[in-house]
Formats: C-alpha cells, sequence, structure tokens
C-alpha cells in the first residue's frame, strides 16, 4: 500500500473538518452523482485546505463545460493547469478515494463543509471588527453596524443566493426570445414536444425547468401518451429517463415498438405466434431504428423518493437527460429516511421533489412528466375531468406548470372508447381547453382530430 501523503493543517486555527473535505471531494472523483451535489452549494472558497480548493475548483470547471470526467482526467488538467504539483501530486488524488464506497451519499458532508466556511467566514468578520474596535479611531455605532451591515450580507449570501435585480435577468431574457425569434425550427413546441400537434400549438410544447402532470383513470392510456412523447423527443435526439414502476424494461419496450411501427401492432407484438412476415418485418426494422434512440429505463420497483432523484441527477450529468418520466407518483416511495408518512404526505412529498428537481436543473434544461392515477366514479359513469380527482390533488396541481386529463368514457361492453378527450386543467402561462383524439389501440397512439 502507498504511503499516505501529508494532509495540510487548518490555517490559523480556523473551523474546518479536513477528513470531511477529503470525503467530498473523494467521492466527487467517483460518483457523478456526488459530483450534482456539491457543485450545486459549494465554491471553492469553501474549503479550508489550499490543495482542496484548487482540486474542487478543477473538476467544477469540467463540470460546467459539460465535460464527463474521472480521476485521471482530473489529474490531466492539473496538469495542464501547472497544478498538480502544488496539490500533492497524483498520489495525492489517489489517496482522496480510499475507503470511498460507490454510490456515496455526501449530502451531510457537504452541509458539514457549508457551515465550517460561515463559521471561518464569521470569525474574519469578528476579527476585523475586533481590530476597529481597539483602534478607537471610529465612533462605536459605526463600528457596530459595519459589523452588522457585513453579517446581514453574509447570511444574506447564505439564504437569498438566487435574488437578482432586473439589471442581470433582463439581458438573459431578452438573449433568449432572440435566440428563440431566430431559431430555424418552425415547429408548433417551443419545448420539447406532446406529440400531439394542436396540444403542442395551444402550450407551445413543453419547457425546460417545467413540470406537467399526466392524469387519467386505470386503462386512459397514460402510459401509452407518454411513451408516445419520449419517442417523438427522442427521434430529435434528445436524452429521455423512464422510471418505469409498473413496467419492465421488456414491456415498455415492447410498447415502444408498436407506437413507432407503422404496420406491426401491439396485439401482434403481445402473442407473436400469428405475425405474418410483413408485421415481422415491419417489427425488425422499427427496433433497429428504437436501439439508437437515446432513451435510459430504470425499471425497479417502488424506489425510494430519494434514490430516484439521485439516479436522475446522475443521469442528467452522464447521459445529458432533458426529459425525464415518473409512471406514476402514487407510487414512489419515501424516502430512505422518512418515518409515519401518510399516502398524502408521500405523495406530496414526491411532486414537489419532482418539481424541484426540474427547477433547479438550470444547466442542464431538464423538463420532468409525472404521471398520476386517479380512480374510476363509484357509479360507472363518465369522469368529470378535474384537478383535485388526482390523488394527493392539492399538492399536485399546486406544484406543476401544466396539468393534463385523459377522459375516456365506458362503453355498454365494458371497454373503454377510443374517442378520447385531452383536458387542459391546469396552464401555468396559457389558457384552459380539450383536445379531441383517436386512441389508436393498435399502435397505443394519440391522433388528434379538433381542438374544442
Amino acid at each position: 500500500m502507498a504511503s499516505v501523503p501529508q494532509v495540510s493543517s487548518v490555517p490559523d486555527g480556523l473551523p474546518a473538518s479536513v477528513h470531511t473535505e477529503i470525503a467530498v471531494l473523494g467521492a466527487m472523483l467517483l460518483d457523478e452523482k456526488a459530483v450534482v451535489d456539491a457543485v450545486s452549494k459549494l465554491t471553492h472558497w469553501d474549503f479550508a485546505i489550499e490543495r482542496h480548493q484548487r482540486i474542487f475548483r478543477c473538476m467544477y470547471e469540467l463540470f460546467e463545460i459539460g465535460t464527463p470526467f474521472d480521476i485521471n482526467i482530473v489529474r490531466a488538467e492539473l496538469e495542464r493547469k501547472r497544478e498538480l504539483k502544488s496539490i500533492g501530486g497524483p498520489a495525492y488524488l489517489f489517496y482522496l478515494t480510499e475507503g470511498i464506497p460507490r454510490n456515496f451519499s455526501i449530502e451531510s458532508y457537504v452541509q458539514i463543509v457549508k457551515d465550517k466556511s460561515l463559521l471561518r467566514q464569521g470569525m474574519t468578520l469578528c476579527y476585523d471588527a475586533a481590530v476597529r474596535c481597539k483602534d478607537q479611531s471610529n465612533d462605536a455605532v459605526d463600528v457596530l453596524s459595519r459589523l452588522q451591515a457585513e453579517i446581514s450580507e453574509l447570511l444574506g449570501r447564505v439564504n437569498s443566493a438566487n435574488i437578482e435585480t432586473p439589471e442581470t435577468i433582463t439581458p438573459r431574457v431578452v438573449a433568449k426570445i432572440i435566440e428563440e425569434r431566430s431559431s430555424p425550427n418552425r415547429d408548433d413546441a417551443m419545448g420539447y414536444s406532446y406529440d400531439i400537434p394542436e396540444l403542442d400549438k395551444f402550450t407551445k410544447g413543453a419547457y425546460p425547468n417545467e413540470y406537467t402532470i399526466i392524469a387519467a383513470e386505470t386503462g386512459g392510456a397514460k402510459t401509452a401518451w407518454a411513451t408516445q412523447i419520449t419517442l417523438k423527443n427522442a427521434m430529435k435526439k434528445i436524452p429521455c429517463l423512464w422510471f418505469s414502476m409498473e413496467m419492465t424494461k421488456e414491456q415498455l419496450i415492447r410498447r415502444m415498438i408498436s407506437s413507432l411501427a407503422t404496420v406491426v401492432t401491439a396485439k401482434d407484438i403481445r402473442d407473436p405466434r400469428w405475425m405474418h412476415e410483413a408485421e415481422f418485418q415491419d417489427m425488425l426494422k422499427t427496433s433497429n431504428i428504437l436501439e439508437r434512440f437515446p432513451i435510459h429505463i430504470d425499471d425497479s420497483r417502488q424506489l425510494p423518493l430519494d434514490v430516484l432523484i439521485a439516479r436522475a441527477k446522475a443521469a442528467m450529468y452522464r447521459d445529458g437527460v432533458k426529459l425525464i418520466i415518473v409512471d406514476y407518483i402514487q407510487i414512489v416511495r419515501s424516502m430512505t429516511k422518512a418515518r409515519n408518512q401518510n399516502d398524502t404526505e408521500r405523495i406530496e412529498a414526491t411532486t414537489l421533489a419532482l418539481r424541484d428537481l426540474a427547477a433547479e436543473s438550470k444547466a442542464f434544461g431538464v423538463h420532468v412528466i409525472g404521471l398520476s392515477q386517479y380512480s374510476r366514479p363509484a357509479d360507472g359513469g363518465k369522469a368529470k375531468a378535474e384537478n383535485r380527482r388526482a390523488k394527493g390533488s392539492s399538492s399536485l396541481e399546486q406544484s406543476c406548470q401544466a396539468m393534463f386529463h385523459i377522459v375516456r368514457d365506458m362503453l355498454e361492453d365494458g371497454s373503454l372508447s377510443t374517442d378520447v378527450e385531452i383536458v387542459v386543467g391546469k396552464q401555468r402561462e396559457g389558457r384552459f381547453g380539450r383536445i379531441k383524439c383517436i386512441f389508436d389501440e393498435n399502435h397505443l397512439r394519440f391522433k388528434t382530430t379538433t381542438l374544442i
């Protein structure tokens, strides 16, 4: 075993946890999720040791430009910047990763590093104030008022890091408008497509950093529509991630083949014993196309919420995922550390976490679609499309930017009609409405007819 490199002591005995800093940096060198967790809350100044500042800054800069990295890439980058020797050489990088398990959760470690940083900054402010007090060249009120202002500023940077004025926000908005105006793409969807042309015209698509809910009864074809949305966007090379907690990966791929195909039907794929040669060839052709689509599927059953979010963030960083489907909201389990949550609390926690996942992924431009279940009316009559019918409805409605309902009537023979309405139950920046569709049961996909 290699000798342990010398670890620097904390300058001037200031508050710090050197081993916690080592754990954070080591995990970042090994795991994409740790990188996302760390760069979202820390800067290089939050590290007490100078060599740790250099290493974190190197990884942060690679992350900012979207370059995937590992310990060898970080080593090469530090060498290019002529900083490798100053951090202790390659041996110190490998020392950082010793004993760090894969999928190591660093959330609490990040918080410790941040807390120690705040304490050091607080001590510096108080020391400077003490020097001014000893100097006695300023009035006591002036000295104490300055200290109060400096502490308020420090707390403000912690608690209000996202506060900006129009001076900084407006140029970004104008630049985005100019970019969108000059775009050669004149499709109706400004964001990602819902693959229903009339709905794309109505909503302008699924925008990055927003959260949509699709609600329906059992058999309402919400999974079919989500599959259709996924294929449409993946066809445009937009990486998608599916959390499929009801169907296996294989079952979902069978649905995707039938939705994408022109000849072979869902029935043929469910029971291929009667598949004719033309249908078989169409299935093979469609499968070859589907294989090249950037779709990532996780079919873990009843994922804990914190695990789901962690895997989503890792996929965003590792695979550039832009569209995330959660099928479905009501069966996501409580967070690993949560205790005694009832169903309403669990659903509320899930939908708020999905909203935050979309909103906080500004660097990635992710849109999240959560599928939501509600039960059929007890009298067997026509379902009334209302936001409050979805389980956990109050938190669902409040958390999302858009909420759509799929309404299918039950026929006398107990089957569901192929005449469908998609009801826009909420659209934060638009109007409500209904879109008439036909559900193609052969290919498990929607076709629009009119907007009403």
